[in-house]
């Protein structure tokens, strides 16, 4: 995805809470040196919370990171699943809490929310790329 199309098709208060999200979870891996990338799946696991919510199947956070880490592509480095097993299920619900709550005060649609997640990167990247500008 790239920049104009992040801009078409996300509202300013979604990119905001979409970075809030990947920066949070650029602290629980800092220092990582595959810190971004584990931010990004951090941001999928949020995705994957917030969809099971709109199924109405919540998962524990338990499950969730453990589902999370099992579908992780094949010849993953362990070094990165370590880290993502390393990941506190408490400290995930709560980030993902706030940011629940974060979403309802700013009236953004949860689906809408989910799908910024999947981008969360190039998300990540645009805006790097506008305070550039």
């Amino acid at each position: 995805m790239d920049s104009d199309e992040i801009a078409k098709k996300f509202s300013p208060p979604v990119i905001t809470l979409t970075m809030t999200a990947y920066i949070t979870g650029m602290m629980h891996f800092d220092g990582h040196r595959f810190q971004q990338g584990l931010a990004g799946v951090f941001c999928h696991a949020l995705r994957f919370a917030l969809l099971d919510e709109l199924e109405g199947t919540e998962q524990t956070a338990v499950a969730l990171l453990k589902d999370v880490v099992d579908h992780i592509a094949p010849g993953t480095p362990q070094e990165i699943l370590d880290a993502l097993k390393s990941l506190s299920p408490d400290k995930f619900d709560e980030n993902y809490k706030i940011l629940r709550i974060k979403a309802g005060e700013e009236g953004i649609d949860i689906a809408e929310f989910a799908e910024a997640l999947k981008h969360a990167k190039e998300i990540a990247s645009y805006v790097a790329q506008q305070k550039g500008k």
